[in-house]
């Protein structure tokens, strides 16, 4: 059994690291536009800050519809049917279509919700330009995220790697070039970020395409070949599967924006704290939400297979697995001293005093974040999708966010607690609940459904991997 776990975690491990530094790639992509856009003062900033946080909202949740992908080719994959897997991929492809088209005219049309924010004018009009340069992009990126999707589900997560490491190198110079003005190109300010990001997902698409149409790897496949017509009984599974992932990603953003607004009515120290531990806990959580893509695939890959009992040894290796992550991840969190931040953040010395006491809550945050991603992404490879939606919505929107908001400013008005307002701590420690409610439930859920795929299932054979 030993040797088993060992065999699975290395197989799960080999799985995951491409997609680990895929999701911290895209992290960067963020920090690069903020470092690069922060020499141009406090307005191309600001205009960064909202336009990624609208883009962000908008992209995650309408990938998280396509994403519905991932489970029915890695289930195909396992049942090596190729005919299949070509199918539901080019299925997926005009979906990915259609909802591009529909996220270029939500991006082009924000300026009313611009405007509701009460920001600077100027502000305003470098967001919605970045917001247009990025919006022609989106369709590139999406359709890029799904054929990414394809390839990691056939167990092979390394070409997506490298084409977000490429965005990364790409937007380096289309920064540089189009934040300043360089080369008799226009001085977008911030809105450049914008601009540069759609370009180079146009650039890095023509390169994926013609990868998955001539790696030998995918030739069994033909997923990018002969393509079919829209096939719309496919294109409802796939949305009915979808919408609800989808959902999810909006719900779990749109909590963590909401939170940050509030926080920001407590004054420039405890926002630059917050803000501190976000940057932080976004990076620690690439960590687990790689793992739980990869684990995904890998229960999927059984289960299409016929071994539902493999399956749910797989997520049990993989979920011990992202403990051990999240563990280590939680203890580097309950070091970080004001003294050892400041190594990290130049900034006063209160911000650091607020952001060490958030990151001893966010520490603990870890293992119930790690838990829940695993678990939710684990139902999804059996086909579940909206217990997880209906968990993290509960966990998030009908707990976390009015405990968060009492325990900040009223904690009067909770039944037997006698403190004084606990600000952005209060917000914190309400996240900590919903996400271990969250995580509660998803595995409570994730025990029940794997439990019955086993009994209906034929008695687990030593057979050779799914990939």
């Amino acid at each position: 059994m030993l040797n088993r776990a060992r065999n699975e975690a290395r197989q799960l491990v080999r799985l995951a690291l491409p997609l680990i530094i895929s999701q911290i790639a895209y992290v960067l992509l963020g920090l690069l536009d903020t470092l690069m856009a922060a020499p141009s003062g406090a307005v191309a900033l600001a205009a960064v800050s909202m336009g990624s946080s609208i883009w962000i909202a908008v992209f995650l949740s309408l990938f998280g519809v396509c994403s519905a992908v991932g489970p029915f080719v890695a289930q195909y994959h396992g049942a090596n049917a190729p005919d299949k897997i070509r199918h539901v991929t080019q299925q997926a492809v005009w979906l990915t279509l259609g909802l591009s088209a529909l996220a270029v005219l939500l991006l082009l049309n924000m300026r009313p919700l611009l405007e509701a924010t009460g920001a600077p004018a100027a502000v305003i009009a470098q967001a919605h330009l970045f917001l247009q340069g990025i919006a022609i992009g989106t369709p590139a990126g999406l359709l890029g995220r799904t054929l990414g999707l394809y390839a990691s589900s056939t167990s092979n997560a390394r070409p997506g790697m490298f084409f977000a490491l490429g965005a990364v190198v790409l937007n380096i110079p289309l920064n540089w070039l189009l934040i300043n003005g360089h080369w008799g190109l226009p001085a977008l300010g911030g809105a450049g970020c914008g601009w540069a990001s759609g370009i180079s997902m146009w650039l890095l698409l023509p390169l994926q395409l013609w990868h998955l149409k001539h790696s030998p790897r995918y030739q069994g496949f033909r997923a990018l070949q002969n393509f079919s017509r829209p096939h719309w009984p496919t294109l409802a599974q796939l949305l009915r599967f979808g919408l609800p992932i989808g959902l999810t990603f909006l719900g779990e953003v749109g909590a963590f924006s909401s939170v940050a607004l509030f926080i920001s009515r407590l004054g420039e120290v405890t926002t630059a704290a917050h803000q501190i531990v976000t940057s932080l806990s976004t990076l620690t959580y690439m960590l687990p939400q790689g793992l739980s893509i990869a684990l995904s695939i890998r229960v999927a890959q059984a289960l299409g297979a016929q071994q539902a009992q493999d399956a749910r040894f797989r997520w049990q290796v993989g979920l011990l697995l992202a403990l051990l992550v999240a563990c280590g991840s939680a203890s580097l969190m309950w070091l970080a001293t004001p003294a050892r931040l400041a190594y990290l953040y130049h900034v006063d010395l209160p911000v650091l005093h607020i952001a060490s006491v958030l990151l001893g809550v966010a520490a603990w945050y870890q293992l119930s974040d790690a838990i829940q991603v695993c678990a939710a992404a684990a139902l999804r490879a059996y086909k579940i999708s909206t217990l997880p939606m209906l968990a993290m919505l509960v966990a998030f929107w009908c707990i976390a966010m009015p405990v968060g908001y009492l325990l900040a400013y009223r904690p009067d008005l909770l039944p037997g607690l006698t403190l004084p307002p606990l600000g952005a701590l209060g917000f914190w420690l309400a996240l900590l609940l919903g996400l271990t409610l969250a995580a509660g439930m998803l595995l409570w859920a994730l025990l029940r459904v794997s439990r019955q795929a086993c009994l209906h299932s034929p008695p687990l054979q030593p057979a050779a991997s799914t990939h």
